[in-house]
């Protein structure tokens, strides 16, 4: 009988000490969720807002389009491939769409992905699926080609937006959308490379 209350005694002091140990969880957990709602209101507060219409001008942009098209020559495989793999960050986006001077919509339509989607990922600055960060590097690689030919970023951007007869009229930049219409991109910089009509 006397094993038995002990045990009982044991029982209730093992759920007494348990009962005591989440109640000394409970305001470290709550203390650890505070922090990290600060953190998370403070990053939010000091990332500027993302216009519905035209990308916000961000010089501090750490994923610059310019750069990573600079890079492009010289990048191999494995490298892109990772690239796509892990995703490209929204910012990666943002700084294409200021490059170029093309609107939110505009870039969405590009990339193939809502407008919606592209605002609420730049917002958080989240990672682009494989696919949309595919697009986006294809259309470095193009626009570093185009910088090469030209010998100027400006006048390789102007001409990626501006209507092309040897491409049915169509702007290289929108047929940069898929690697087929990219590559007919790709000939045409060959053909003024050589001397041919740009």
């Amino acid at each position: 009988m006397a094993s038995r209350d002990s045990s009982k005694d044991r029982s209730k002091a093992a759920t007494a000490g348990n009962h005591k140990t989440r109640e000394a969880r409970k305001p470290a957990t709550a203390a650890i969720a505070e922090e990290a709602a600060h953190y998370q209101a403070e990053v939010s507060s000091n990332r500027p807002p993302l216009p519905e219409h035209a990308w916000a001008d961000d010089p501090d942009d750490p994923d610059d389009f310019q750069a990573i098209t600079r890079g492009m020559p010289g990048m191999s495989d494995e490298v892109q491939v990772g690239f796509i793999r892990h995703g490209l960050s929204a910012n990666f986006a943002r700084s294409l769409g200021q490059t170029f001077d093309i609107s939110v919509g505009e870039l969405a339509k590009l990339l193939l992905v809502s407008e919606s989607t592209l605002i609420r990922k730049s917002r958080d600055n989240a990672l682009l699926d494989p696919s949309t960060s595919e697009r986006m590097l294809r259309i470095a690689a193009v626009t570093a080609l185009a910088t090469d030919v030209f010998e100027d970023e400006s006048k390789a951007t102007a001409w990626m937006k501006r209507d092309n007869v040897a491409l049915g009229g169509q702007a290289p930049l929108a047929m940069c959308d898929n690697d087929i219409s990219a590559g007919q991109v790709r000939r045409v910089l060959r053909a003024i490379e050589y001397g041919g009509v740009a």
